[in-house]
This record gives structure tokens, C-alpha cells and sequence, in this order.
């Protein structure tokens, strides 16, 4: 599958979230119809830079699948390369009789389906993690191989205490272990989709267990091969902000500031 074909009209919070993760992995085409004058070009650029953006005339099947033909041309790609997303179970079945790969969204969990046409992967785990705060400096993680800033964080082991883990994957991905639990930050589930391997992608449900942890001091172990992936950085609190990739993280670290004054 190269491309996402997708109605206007269905861009609610949830699928919306999904096309902004999903077009760093495949091309998009929106359908607009007359009765989509809210979806703006600046609301379809929100979900990446070259949304390809059909009107369908006048509303009904028969428009619609017109438009969808002309999408998979705009795109360049034969319809077995597109996956459209249908409002309805009699629309995905005349996608498809027209060579399209299509999933209805009506019925069911929305993009269950969505998921499975894509032959995304599926993650369901525990996590523990930590902010680490020193002064006026939080410590951050630079992957460069995705162009990612993260907090450190990682899979809680059977048998393992939720502090336990987060202490050792602080250490694991950057070295510092000499650190002490200032404060419990709580657990939060998270919902993403993730594409940047470049691969079918990945959806996690995630549960993260996260403490506040402060450095007695600034002593670095020396970490194995297989844990050199992060380039440990301390940076001011501000500037961590600003520079975390993930919404989520950011929100730990803000978390943690509250819970530190």
C-alpha cells in the first residue's frame, strides 16, 4: 500500500490524529464534497504538506467513486496501491469491485480495520521512565537515526518494580545511574501510531509509569554498543520543551515541574 484515500467528511479527532502519523509513511488524497466546506485547505495541510485534494460535485456513490478514480491518478498509483477509507459498507464494496483496496469506517472500532488493511503492528505493554531534573536542566535523549528528542523510558521486565525499571532504563540509555526518586509522576495510557521505520507501522497502547529523579551526581557509567542508539543531553528545562518530539513527553515534563515546586 502507498497511498490513503479518505472522505473529508470523516476527519474526526481519531482519524484525524492517525493521517497526521500515517503521512509520514504514505501519500494522502482527501475527497471534499459539497457538504465539506469546514475542511480547509490549511485544515488538510495540518495532516502534512502534499495532500492531494479532490472535489466530488455533487454527493453520492457515484460521485464519490468518480473522485476516487481521479485521486489514484492524481497520485500516480494503480487503485490496488490505495487503501480507501469508506463511510459505509456498500461504498467499500464498490470501491473494491473498482480494484481499490477499501475498509469501512462506520461499523466497529474505526480503525481497527484501518490497522489491519495496513498490516500495521500491534504493541500492548508496560512502561516506566523517568524525568530527570537537575537544577535548571532536564536530560533528554537525541536519537538521530529517527530525528527524535525523547525522554528516557522503556519496558518494565517481569518481576521488576515499576521504579526499579525506570531506574535501569535511565541508566541503559544514558549512562547516569548514580539518581534518586524525587517523586511518583503516576501512570497515563497512550494510544499512538507510529510510521517513522518507513515500514507498515506500529500501533501501541501503552501503559507509562514515570518518576521524577534527580542526579546525586553527574557520574556516567560506560553503556554497552547496543545502548549507544541515544545521545544523552542536558538542556535547559525551556529548551526540553520546546524540543521533545512527542506531545506526550512533553506533558511528563511538565508534570514533573509542577511536582517539583
Amino acid at each position: 500500500m502507498e497511498a490513503i484515500v479518505f472522505r473529508a467528511a470523516l476527519l474526526d479527532e481519531a482519524v484525524t490524529r492517525f493521517l497526521a502519523a500515517a503521512a509520514r509513511r504514505y501519500r494522502l488524497a482527501a475527497l471534499v464534497g459539497p457538504d465539506d466546506a469546514g475542511v480547509t485547505p490549511a485544515r488538510l495541510e495540518q495532516l502534512g504538506p502534499e495532500v492531494v485534494s479532490i472535489e466530488t460535485g455533487p454527493d453520492g456513490l457515484e460521485g464519490r467513486m468518480e473522485a476516487l478514480g481521479s485521486a489514484a491518478s492524481r497520485l500516480g498509483l494503480p487503485s490496488g496501491l490505495c487503501l480507501y477509507l469508506a463511510s459505509s459498507a456498500a461504498e467499500a464494496a464498490t470501491a473494491r469491485a473498482a480494484g481499490f483496496v477499501a475498509v469501512p469506517t462506520t461499523a466497529g472500532p474505526t480503525l481497527a480495520s484501518v490497522r489491519d488493511a495496513l498490516g500495521m503492528v500491534e504493541h500492548d505493554y508496560r512502561a516506566a521512565g523517568g524525568v530527570v531534573i537537575d537544577g535548571p536542566e532536564v536530560l533528554v535523549l537525541w536519537r538521530e537515526s529517527r530525528g527524535e528528542w525523547r525522554l528516557p523510558k522503556g519496558h518494565i521486565e517481569p518481576g521488576e518494580g515499576d521504579l526499579e525499571a525506570a531506574l535501569r532504563e535511565v541508566a541503559e540509555e544514558s549512562g547516569y545511574d548514580d539518581l534518586t526518586a524525587e517523586a511518583d509522576l503516576g501512570c497515563r495510557q497512550l494510544d499512538v501510531d507510529g510510521f517513522a521505520d518507513g515500514g507498515p507501522g506500529h500501533h501501541v497502547v501503552r501503559e507509562e509509569h514515570y518518576f521524577r529523579l534527580r542526579p546525586l551526581t553527574r557520574r556516567q557509567r560506560r553503556r554497552h554498543a547496543d545502548e549507544l542508539k541515544f545521545d544523552p543531553r542536558w538542556l535547559p528545562v525551556d529548551e526540553a520543551l520546546h524540543l521533545l518530539t512527542y506531545e506526550f513527553e512533553r506533558d511528563w515534563l511538565a508534570t514533573a515541574l509542577r511536582a517539583r515546586s
